[in-house]
């Protein structure tokens, strides 16, 4: 699963481990669930398989939650298939490592 591929790569690349499947609530109420996420930092990392997210009215749905998230303080990194090799692999893991530096979340 690409979720557990990306908990695995957090893990190898020296950082912090995630909290799985976070629920977002506001007002009390449930609103959306992360795949990944740093609730205190508000650092969600979501995987977006092919199953579920290739789909036009899929990406909108995917987009509309992300940008909703992003208004609450929320960074968003998307992970897909291609990001687990070479320069994307690199590219999400460096982005994730500063954006937990910047939000104060301590590790190493």
């Amino acid at each position: 699963r690409g979720e557990s591929w990306t908990r695995l790569e957090i893990h190898d690349h020296g950082l912090p481990a995630p909290v799985s499947q976070h629920w977002v609530c506001e007002d009390g109420v449930r609103v959306y669930r992360l795949d990944l996420a740093y609730p205190r930092a508000k650092i969600a990392v979501e995987y977006d398989g092919e199953e579920f997210h290739t789909g036009v009215e899929q990406r909108r749905r995917d987009e509309e939650r992300r940008e909703w998230l992003r208004r609450r303080g929320w960074h968003v990194i998307v992970v897909t298939k291609a990001s687990f090799s070479g320069e994307a692999l690199a590219a999400w893991t460096d982005e994730l490592r500063e954006v937990l530096i910047e939000r104060g979340v301590s590790f190493r």
